[in-house]
């Protein structure tokens, strides 16, 4: 099994150069020689280095996905994440995309787990779920200028970003509406901790459709 395109080559008896330019199909490497690499390649089940040919095209053709489950053994969203991320990835396949998904550990704020995706540039846009009311990840974001796009808002980041998001606010609203509609008066309601933004987008309709 060839290790490395260094074996690769060693066995063909040919430069290295000559092997990389074969294998990503330049027009300057005669049809024959091509022909030989690419056996060799798959006699000898030669896999390219990815993150190699990443960097030196600049683009990892990945986009992640930051997901953190909640804290104990409720697990965080599964019902909607799942199809979500099936649609995601059959969107992303469409312009040759792959999707990774990044999961944080229960109760981590994943801040160093994005930090590590963008400076190791393991990805070339990042998605953001679980948004909060001020997000630090959004603010890094738009600091460093990494693309990304939300699963929800906040009030962070300064500018306009891609987001996409429910109407929690007509959530809370129409929770009200409905239970009035029952002669319920006393109506409690509770929120998520953690200062998540949707939260506070249903406090708010909540509010409005009591007073």
């Amino acid at each position: 099994m060839a290790s490395s395109i260094h074996d690769l080559a060693r066995h063909l008896n040919i430069s290295i150069g000559t092997v990389s330019r074969a294998l990503n199909g330049r027009a300057d490497v005669n049809a024959d020689t091509r022909q030989r690499v690419l056996d060799a390649a798959a006699k000898l089940n030669y896999s390219p280095n990815q993150s190699g040919r990443s960097l030196r095209r600049g683009a990892t053709h990945s986009i992640a996905f930051m997901l953190q489950p909640h804290p104990g053994d409720q697990q965080y969203g599964e019902p909607f994440f799942i199809p979500f991320l099936t649609g995601l990835q059959a969107k992303l396949a469409e312009s040759g995309l792959d999707l990774i998904v990044v999961m944080g550990a229960p109760g981590d704020y994943q801040q160093e787990r994005l930090r590590r995706v963008v400076e190791t540039r393991r990805a070339d846009a990042v998605v953001l779920a679980y948004t909060r009311r001020e997000d630090e990840r959004i603010d890094y974001l738009t600091r460093v200028g990494f693309p990304f796009a939300t699963l929800g808002r906040s009030r962070s980041g300064g500018k306009t970003y891609p987001s996409l998001d429910l109407d929690f606010e007509k959530a809370g609203a129409d929770a009200v509406d409905r239970l009035v509609a029952r002669g319920h008066r006393r109506i409690a309601a509770i929120r998520p901790s953690l200062n998540l933004n949707f939260g506070y987008l249903f406090l708010a309709g909540y509010r409005k459709a009591l007073r």
